[in-house]
């Protein structure tokens, strides 16, 4: 009875694992080229969609402009400045001597409007080294704008870089609210 079952589940499973090989190994045939094409596609390397290598090509150099210098132009064109083509001065020369930017167009804001109640011929919009009967000139905007910003920095070097603290040394008197304002145009920048 034994063997009677062997050999009735023998000959019941062989017809259908006979089958099923044949419809696995056409499946695999119309998948690879073969058997062994599945073994043989896992080592060749895989290809990748790129972009043409004929296609135009653009290249430059690309700049930056500094964002800092559009801010200084804008603020001295809105007072019809004669200092607004020196933004990019004002904004170089605070970078080299490591003041804030914003100081002297504020400072020239507060102190002439940005050159409209400028004496005439100082080059001075900035009130330096105006008190009294003493009054500062400069050969031309260039030069006030590096001596002016060399007093800052020589002032920072020696602990004097808050407004508060420009603002006791440059207008102790803090007429006009001098400070306020200053700070006021240092925020529209």
């Amino acid at each position: 009875m034994k063997r009677l079952l062997l050999l009735i589940g023998f000959f019941g499973t062989t017809p259908f694992l006979l089958i099923f090989s044949a419809f696995f190994l056409l499946f695999l045939s119309h998948q690879r080229s073969g058997l062994l094409g599945i073994f043989a596609a896992a080592n060749q390397p895989i290809a990748y969609a790129a972009l043409p290598s004929n296609m135009n090509v653009v290249s430059g150099i690309v700049t930056q402009d500094d964002g800092r210098v559009g801010k200084v132009t804008a603020f001295l064109a809105a007072f019809n400045s004669p200092l607004t083509q020196y933004a990019s001065l004002i904004v170089s020369e605070a970078d080299t001597y490591g003041i804030d930017y914003r100081l002297l167009p504020a400072i020239g804001a507060q102190e002439s409007g940005e050159c409209a109640k400028e004496i005439s011929d100082t080059h001075n919009c900035w009130g330096f080294g105006i008190y009294g009967h003493k009054v500062t000139s400069f050969d031309s905007y260039e030069q006030a704008i590096d001596t002016i910003t060399r007093y800052f920095a020589n002032k920072k070097s020696r602990g004097v870089d808050t407004l508060e603290e420009i603002g006791a040394i440059y207008n102790p008197t803090d007429h006009n609210n001098w400070k306020s304002n200053v700070a006021s145009f240092m925020n529209q920048l």
